[in-house]
């Protein structure tokens, strides 16, 4: 925890949190000695067979100089490996990311976190969140931002939409809540893709959530100049083992 205290002696005006998760193929992202501390092995396509996997990344953004800072790199286990034995205390990674986020809203004045589709959760999706919502998530209700009501019925899914700015009811756990959700065309080379971004804050404009989310691309910059992560110097830390380094945010 003493990088966490320097680094938020460094970072004194409000930060974005970006939670992300990626495969330990990738040479700048490998967790060294994880297979022995449970983790578990999946089949990469890539390379053609069973590698270890995964790491639970975080990282923040100073947005007062549009710096961003490495905070950690955590090998996390499935739960088919409590299943089959293989552990006997186990964490998904969106309770690891929400013990992490509450131990980085003690330290830094929080006013934005980032991840994307595969972390909608009650754990996570709270006050504050940008993020990405897959084509088949069903819908509740839907406006147009411009004022214009359109009730749906529940096989409307978010895929349907045209692109625009929305106002829309979704299912989270047991409650239902309101996002502002933008649906955006996207022109690349392979063709037109779809964004389907949301945010609960419903504050938000169409360029401020867009903003947001381009941040979640730099933790995955940030990764590619790190060194590989040291899973015994991660775990020297209690558990969370925080490593700050920093990079400019691309003007």
């Amino acid at each position: 925890m003493e990088g966490l205290e320097v680094l938020s002696g460094l970072v004194k005006g409000q930060v974005a949190v970006i939670i992300d998760d990626t495969v330990d193929h990738k040479e700048y992202s490998r967790g060294k000695d994880v297979s022995p501390q449970g983790n578990y092995w999946i089949y990469c396509h890539t390379h053609g067979r069973f590698e270890r996997a995964k790491l639970l990344t975080v990282a923040i953004v100073d947005l007062s100089t549009g710096r961003t800072f490495m905070v950690g790199a955590f090998p996390y286990a499935v739960r088919k490996m409590l299943d089959l034995g293989m552990v006997n205390e186990f964490k998904t990674k969106i309770e690891m990311a929400r013990e992490m986020l509450d131990v980085l809203k003690e330290r830094f004045r929080v006013s934005r976190v980032v991840f994307d589709s595969w972390y909608w959760s009650e754990k996570l999706v709270k006050e504050n969140v940008v993020s990405e919502l897959k084509s088949n998530r069903r819908l509740l209700r839907v406006e147009s931002v411009q004022g214009t009501l359109e009730e749906v019925e529940g096989h409307l899914r978010v895929g349907d939409l045209p692109p625009g700015l929305y106002y829309a009811d979704l299912t989270l756990g047991d409650r239902v809540i309101t996002v502002k959700l933008l649906v955006r065309e996207y022109k690349r080379e392979s063709g037109t893709h779809v964004r389907y971004l949301y945010t609960t804050d419903l504050s938000l404009s169409e360029e401020e959530i867009e903003e947001a989310w381009r941040m979640r691309w730099e933790i995955e910059d940030l990764q590619g100049t790190s060194r590989p992560w040291d899973w015994r110097t991660l775990r020297s830390g209690g558990g969370r083992g925080f490593r700050g380094t920093s990079r400019p945010s691309p003007s």
